[in-house]
């Protein structure tokens, strides 16, 4: 019924939206024939409408496949040309058959009025043939998001079962410190705990016979080995020793991933740092790991995953960590690379997990830090851009797919990160919040103003001014980068030095005035440059980069200049002494020792056995405020003091505390940030094709 916009058979009405109608229309009168993106789009829209075409094309065409009992995968109807348009490929032998018998019959001057009554002839021959399709093979339920797991603390890297009926899951349990492995039953409450081992236990991948879950296991400051164990608990068997490395990131257990292939033969995973990095397969009846391929000197290779067929590996290639894109690689036998790898995307994500869906790469991408994940799905051939999972939502990580129970697992981490303020008068308080996250607030050299980062305008953070009672806000940036973070005040208030991530993954420092203006981009080359801080006098910024192939403390002049290497050993945040002759820094994030040394440059010294999570330690003249090292919470705010050389406490801080910490230059108010719910809970979407 074309004046309804209906597909009808016997009374049974499909009722379709206007512009998923039109596109039918419009396919059925060039059965066979590409019809172009930019056709339809005139067609659905007159000029001068303001709307996302593309999106709006897709969705009508989206709800025309779900009416017709179409599959974008395996088309019957309508076929997708990427980038170019779609075409009607279903047959329509009976309307061709009716167009040649009139022309045949009717005379000359009339067969140019046939034209519609073939076209019309084709699409009832159509509607019947949709009609019965959609009636033998109904629709699937629509997909649908719940939730797997909802206990305190953090649950992470969910593993399907090969029935899809229960999922391998590690948990770190209520007071986050002890990561095992747990299962359950998707379908019911409570989870078996599989290990106990006060180790990192991390990655389980569940044998394709069901009867092995692997998973990795980190000893304190040993590299990873591999482990088995059965589904129903009991002794665990070590299936790799630990790799010969020197050293390893503390959180290389949690960025690392294990594939089994369909076979159950081998393990795939991927070493990332040192010589040994690359792609490995481990024999899962026991043996060495072979290493099939590595990157190069210029990225690292993550994330190595089985196709169905176990003929390809889907991986993510690392240029630098927050700049990654996913690839596909065919293999020789399911061992051995056969040709050049293939680029699925071009979008410098911070990538973490991969999971194949059919013919499609599902994986978590990022493009600010190693937050914020959406899902994203690319088909494995290459042959159409990447397209985001919404459904899945905002923070979400390690994708894992049940192609029996058509069920998409997924971690979503929960938190809002606001400014708190505490002060000796008035206690603790939220001061400056939003319903995204605000990080590292500064007070200004004169205490009037407050700059901070926040991501409350969208994907990525930009730099905020207020006063110092949280009023008056104003933003200072806009899209420079990708997001924008850490800034510090220069000792006369006239400037603001903060740093910006570029799509490569690396970062850049800026300096913007306080009363608005473009902002001046330092010179510091193509390098990972980051968390700048100023010398007393404003002369210097101390900043955090990779440029020599290590993180080290370098500094520039304020105006420009050569940059010049400070530190030698490890470098992370500097601050410098009143005076501006000591530099205090750490050498990693937070957790670590403070060091000092001269300004001038000379041989480091121990002056704490570590700092915290708030990762600042405002210095002055007379000590430094800094947050103790603490497994959660709550943490302990403390001074140090330069004649005693002792700390005492201060205040303790509940909550998950974040980076940022500055103290007013009264020292009545101390600002600080924190989430008061921050979990990781499992979700999945059920109907997932």
């Amino acid at each position: 019924m074309t004046e309804e916009g209906e597909l009808q058979k016997h009374g049974i009405r499909i009722r379709l939206p206007d512009q998923s109608f039109k596109v039918l229309l419009a396919l059925l009168e060039n059965p066979g024939a590409v019809v172009t993106r930019e056709s339809l789009i005139a067609q659905l829209w007159s000029p001068g409408t303001l709307t996302d075409f593309d999106h709006g094309l897709n969705a009508a065409v989206n709800r025309l496949r779900e009416a017709l009992g179409d599959d974008v995968a395996r088309p019957r109807f309508i076929e997708t040309l990427p980038r170019r348009g779609y075409r009607f490929i279903a047959e329509v032998e009976n309307g061709h058959s009716c167009q040649s018998r009139q022309q045949q019959d009717a005379p000359p001057r009339s067969r140019a009025r046939l034209g519609p009554l073939a076209v019309a002839c084709a699409f009832l021959v159509a509607i019947v043939a949709g009609a019965l399709w959609y009636w033998s093979n109904p629709p699937p339920p629509p997909p649908a998001v719940r939730i797997l797991t909802s206990n305190a603390g953090f649950e992470r890297q969910p593993s399907y079962s090969p029935d899809g009926s229960q999922v391998a899951f590690v948990w770190d349990g209520p007071e986050n410190n002890n990561p095992d492995i747990y299962v359950k039953f998707v379908d019911a409450e409570g989870a078996l705990r599989l290990t106990t081992s006060p180790a990192l236990d991390a990655a389980p991948a569940w044998s394709p016979d069901g009867k092995w879950i692997a998973f990795f296991r980190r000893e304190p400051n040993r590299p990873p080995s591999i482990w088995l164990i059965s589904p129903l608990g009991g002794s665990e068997r070590k299936l790799m020793d630990e790799w010969p490395l020197d050293s390893a990131p503390a959180n290389l257990g949690m960025n690392l991933s294990l594939s089994w292939s369909p076979d159950g033969r081998w393990l795939a995973f991927s070493c990332p740092i040192g010589e040994y990095r690359g792609i490995y397969l481990l024999p899962s009846s026991g043996g060495a790991p072979k290493r099939i391929w590595q990157a190069g000197a210029s990225a690292v290779d993550v994330y190595p995953t089985f196709s169905p067929d176990g003929r390809w590996l889907a991986f993510a290639r690392c240029p630098r960590w927050l700049s990654c894109d996913v690839f596909s690689q065919k293999l020789n036998g399911g061992t051995s690379p056969s040709g050049p790898p293939i680029r699925l995307t071009h979008q410098e994500l911070h990538i973490y997990g991969l999971a194949w869906v059919g013919d499609a790469v599902i994986y978590a991408g990022s493009k600010v830090w190693a937050s914020d994940h959406y899902l994203w799905r690319v088909p494995a051939n290459g042959s159409a851009a990447p397209e985001r999972i919404d459904l899945a939502g905002r923070c979400v990580i390690s994708p894992n797919y049940s192609a029996r129970a058509h069920r998409l697992a997924f971690a979503r981490l929960n938190k809002n990160v606001d400014i708190w303020m505490y002060s000796s008068s008035g206690g603790h308080r939220r001061f400056i919040s939003s319903s995204l996250d605000e990080a590292t607030p500064q007070f200004s050299p004169d205490g009037r103003r407050i700059v901070f980062a926040s991501n409350r305008a969208g994907e990525g953070s930009e730099i905020y001014l207020s006063d110092a009672d949280g009023s008056h806000l104003v933003q200072l940036t806009d899209h420079i980068g990708r997001t924008q973070g850490s800034p510090k005040w220069a000792p006369g208030g006239e400037w603001i030095a903060f740093d910006s991530l570029r799509p490569d993954g690396g970062q850049d420092i800026y300096l913007v005035s306080p009363g608005g203006g473009p902002p001046r981009r330092l010179e510091l080359g193509p390098f990972m440059n980051a968390l700048p801080n100023w010398s007393r006098d404003g002369n210097w910024i101390y900043y955090l980069s990779d440029r020599s192939g290590a993180h080290e403390i370098w500094k520039v002049a304020s105006t420009g200049g050569t940059p010049q290497r400070v530190s030698d050993g490890g470098g992370f945040n500097a601050w410098e002494s009143m005076d501006g002759k000591t530099l205090y820094y750490t050498k990693v994030e937070s957790n670590t020792p403070l060091y000092a040394m001269p300004s001038a440059g000379g041989r480091p010294g121990k002056l704490l056995d570590g700092v915290g999570v708030c990762r600042e330690f405002p210095v002055f003249s007379d000590g430094i405020y800094y947050c103790e090292p603490a497994a959660g919470s709550p943490v302990r705010l403390s001074f140090y003091e330069f004649s005693t050389g002792r700390s005492r406490p201060l205040t303790v801080l509940e909550g998950n505390i974040g980076p940022g910490l500055s103290v007013s230059p009264d020292r009545k108010s101390i600002l600080y940030t924190k989430s008061l719910t921050r979990d990781q809970d499992l979700y999945e979407i059920d109907n997932f094709r």
